[in-house]
C-alpha cells in the first residue's frame, strides 16, 4: 500500500461547497427529483438522501476541461476504500472542472474493479509518488451533462 494523501481542509473548502451545491441542484431537477442533503458526518460520504437510501461521494476533477472525460481509466483513490466501511451502497461521482459534466458509478460496480491487478501508483500534483489508485474503466461509469 502506498502513501495516502492527508486530509487537506483548505482543499476541501475550495472544492466541496461548489461540488455539493451543483450535485444537489442537478439531481433535484431530475425526473423523478432526488433530494440530497449534506451528511452531518463531515469525514463520511458527502451527500445523502433524507431517508438514507441514497449516498453520494463527490470528487471534483479540475483537470477535466472537455465534454468527454479525457482518460480511458478513472483513478479511484485507494484511500477512499474506507467509504465501504459505512455499510451502505453509494454512488461515486466525479465532476468536471466547470461542474458541467459528471461521471457516476455505483459502489457495487466500483468494488468489482478494486483488485490487486487494477491497483497502480499514480503520481499527481498533491502526492508526487507512491499514492495508489484503482484503475476503473471509463466505460463502467454513467456520463451525464449537468
Amino acid at each position: 500500500m502506498g502513501i495516502h494523501k492527508n486530509f487537506d481542509d483548505a482543499l476541501c473548502k475550495k472544492h466541496d461547497p461548489e461540488s455539493r451545491l451543483v450535485m444537489k441542484t442537478a439531481v433535484a431537477k431530475w425526473n423523478p427529483p432526488i433530494i440530497l442533503t449534506d451528511n452531518p458526518d463531515d469525514k463520511g460520504i458527502d451527500l445523502m438522501s433524507p431517508d438514507g437510501k441514497i449516498w453520494v461521494e463527490l470528487e471534483h476533477r479540475p483537470f477535466w476541461k472537455w465534454d468527454e472525460f479525457p482518460d480511458p481509466q478513472v483513478h479511484f483513490p485507494e484511500r477512499k476504500k474506507r467509504l465501504f466501511n459505512y455499510g451502505v451502497n453509494f454512488y461515486y461521482v466525479i465532476l468536471s472542472q466547470f461542474y458541467t459534466r459528471a461521471g457516476m458509478i455505483k459502489s457495487t460496480e466500483l468494488v468489482k474493479h478494486m483488485t490487486k491487478e487494477n491497483l497502480v501508483e499514480v503520481p499527481n500534483v498533491l502526492v508526487p509518488r507512491n499514492e495508489d489508485f484503482y484503475n476503473i474503466p471509463r466505460s463502467s461509469f454513467k456520463w451525464t451533462k449537468l
